[in-house]
């Protein structure tokens, strides 16, 4: 059976005074201890987490999170992304840039048909 871990890339509190937050390289260096462990795929979400934080949403706006662990790990662990993924066409082309899985989950709740709209 295989085994998804979803983690935060970011808490999004990197500018805020006297908090050290999750950041991205956090995520990296949990990455390449999971690895071997036995996970097979990391979801890489973010934010959620604290009151003060400033999440900056916009079209796959976690992308970049998912790209940087996919970068150094490569193949030693399949890689998904999430946030705001709108249409088929960013979809593919995350994929095309190397990461495992984009999760459209929102999408296919707004318009069943999401998966018909084309590429």
């Amino acid at each position: 059976m295989p085994l998804f871990l979803r983690v935060s890339g970011t808490d999004w509190l990197e500018n805020e005074p006297g908090i050290e937050g999750r950041k991205v390289e956090d995520s990296v260096k949990l990455a390449e201890t999971i690895a071997p462990m036995g996970v097979d795929l990391m979801d890489v979400s973010s934010g959620g987490l604290h009151p003060k934080q400033n999440v900056k949403t916009g079209p796959e706006y976690q992308a970049p999170f998912a790209k940087a662990v996919k970068e150094k790990l490569r193949d030693k662990i399949a890689v998904a992304t999430v946030g705001t993924i709108t249409s088929g066409k960013q979809a593919n082309q995350r994929l095309e840039e190397g990461l495992d899985v984009a999760v459209c989950g929102r999408m296919f709740q707004k318009n069943p048909s999401f998966d018909s709209m084309g590429l």
